[in-house]
């Protein structure tokens, strides 16, 4: 990774930050390398294309959190593949072009209720990470989510109670 650095014109390498070489020298020891490989060429593809001739108008090209929500995912797939007895290379796929996925649904040995955030946090992390992506992040683009319930049965309590704060608030 380090050799493709030569290859950036001088003006270029000023884009690069130390931050950015400290993201991915901690991701090497977390990441499939297949998918640091990826990672890698897209914030080089995205510094090749930078026209600016001011380095603050292109902001931070990656962010920091990118390898705390890695983190993040990884706590929850053990304890999903823990809980849920689905090997772990089940729930984080890396195909030949080194971008990941998640299921789409995860088999649960357990009652929903008590599962039904895990799985909410795993979906909503990986978003997260989508969103961090080195290469993909942008300053200027907002995280694209919606908040909603994690039950959608009209007769919750949260949900009593969340109708009772609106109408006593109006």
């Amino acid at each position: 990774m380090i050799q493709s650095i030569y290859g950036l014109p001088d003006q270029k390498i000023l884009y690069l930050s130390d931050k950015d070489i400290q993201l991915f020298s901690y991701l090497t020891v977390l990441a499939d390398s297949k998918h640091l490989e990826q990672l890698w060429y897209a914030l080089l593809k995205k510094v090749q294309q930078a026209n600016s001739k001011s380095l603050k108008d292109i902001g931070p090209l990656t962010n920091p959190i990118y390898l705390y929500l890695f983190k993040s995912l990884q706590e929850l797939i053990t304890e999903i593949s823990n809980t849920a007895e689905i090997p772990k290379e089940d729930l984080l796929k890396v195909d030949s072009a080194g971008y990941y996925s998640v299921l789409g649904s995860i088999k649960w040995n357990k009652s929903p209720r008590t599962t039904c955030s895990i799985e909410q946090q795993y979906y909503f992390i990986f978003e997260l990470m989508q969103h961090f992506e080195p290469g993909l992040y942008s300053y200027k683009e907002r995280v694209k989510h919606e908040f909603r319930l994690l039950d959608d049965q009209p007769e919750t309590s949260f949900r009593r109670l969340w109708q009772w704060i609106r109408n006593f608030c109006q």
